[in-house]
């Protein structure tokens, strides 16, 4: 008897025609192109992690890549209204923190201790009013507030205070809205992992920017894997500052062992690493004060600006691992955009080049997958 797939000639029977795929083949060739094409993505995909100690700058810079490269959308209404709390918060923190610094430098408060008083338990998390901002403002213009303010290289301050309290009235009016500014200038300390996207084609960019202080830094090693690049920033004005977290420990020092710690790690035996040192407006001020020979006393040259910010680099330089240089160092001041703008062009510049045979592959594999995706579109058709 003939089987029910035959015809009576005895040639197998078959809805397909000769030469077209049947459903299953389809099914995985589709499966194939899916795969092929994450494959694309992936190698046009490049991972930047930004490393720091904590009050550096680095999620200042990561603000400001997203002001650059997505503009309005950088922010959501939501997120813009978010900031003012952030703001009054800042100032809360910072009157706290010149009061606690007046009782460790032993600076009487004098006639402002009726305010001192009423900031020190102060909720943090509470809306100011007009009232607190003139009691912030009394504080700070207070006689003890600029004694300790004079002296903070030996006890911790935030280096945005000053912008804080200068602002304080603007930021209490009922109809506030942050600026661009006010947002980049506005403090939250950094925990967990961000990470930030944007695209210059062909290549998408993911910028990683993970918390600083030491708690934080044994989170580090889980996002090291598939890291095209190091983006490690740095407070210029640390030389003559102490740690948030140790009033005992120099910042630029914790910033240079840092540093080398990162440098030296086997992970990175071919990771570029681009140094930002950062804040170069504040480190600007802090030498008319002090020279940097304050931390580095063999340190002999000019006394000019550029000298010792050359020496400064020089240092980090020197802990690199043997024949390995920083890819790229640039002297910024993060809160100006523009400063940002362009020492990252610089990064995107040297890792698209760094890169190039793996783009070129990539864009080469791209244009065969979509020439073969048409092609498969019109035999269907």
């Amino acid at each position: 008897p003939l089987s029910s797939n035959r015809t009576s000639m005895g040639q197998p029977f078959s809805s397909c025609r000769k030469g077209e795929p049947t459903k299953a083949g389809q099914q995985s060739q589709a499966l194939q192109l899916a795969l092929d094409e994450e494959r694309v993505r992936d190698s046009l995909e490049f991972k930047i992690l930004i490393l720091g100690a904590g009050e550096s700058g680095k999620s200042t810079v990561v603000k400001q890549l997203k002001n650059v490269h997505l503009g309005k959308a950088a922010v959501s209404e939501a997120e813009q209204a978010s900031f003012v709390s952030v703001l009054h918060t800042n100032c809360i923190q910072s009157v706290k923190t010149l009061i606690q610094a007046c009782k460790t430098l032993d600076i009487p408060f004098g006639d402002t201790k009726e305010n001192v008083e009423f900031f020190t338990d102060f909720d943090e998390t509470r809306v100011l009013t007009f009232d607190d901002a003139e009691k912030i403002t009394q504080l700070w213009k207070s006689e003890a507030f600029q004694a300790a303010f004079a002296r903070k290289s030996e006890v911790y301050f935030p280096d945005a205070g000053p912008y804080y309290f200068e602002n304080v009235f603007r930021f209490v009016e009922s109809d506030f809205a942050p600026s661009e500014e006010d947002m980049v200038m506005a403090r939250v300390r950094t925990t967990g992992m961000f990470m930030t996207k944007f695209t210059t084609p062909p290549i998408s960019w993911t910028v990683v920017d993970v918390g600083g202080q030491r708690s934080e830094r044994k989170k580090w090693i889980r996002f090291f894997d598939g890291v095209q690049a190091i983006l490690f920033v740095v407070n210029l004005a640390g030389y003559d500052q102490v740690l948030f977290e140790d009033q005992s420990k120099n910042r630029m020092t914790e910033a240079l062992e840092l540093f080398e710690t990162i440098s030296t790690n086997d992970c990175f035996n071919e990771t570029p690493i681009f140094l930002f040192l950062n804040k170069k407006d504040l480190f600007e001020k802090c030498l008319q004060k002090t020279q940097i020979s304050c931390l580095f006393p063999e340190y002999d040259g000019e006394s000019t600006t550029q000298a010792q910010l050359d020496f400064i680099a020089q240092q980090f330089q020197k802990r690199m691992p043997p024949k390995k240089d920083i890819a790229c160092t640039a002297f910024i001041a993060a809160r100006v955009k523009r400063d940002v703008r362009y020492a990252f062009e610089d990064v995107k510049a040297y890792l698209q080049d760094y890169n190039q045979k793996q783009i070129n592959d990539a864009l080469k594999r791209r244009n065969k997958l979509q020439a073969d995706k048409e092609k498969n579109n019109a035999i269907k058709l």
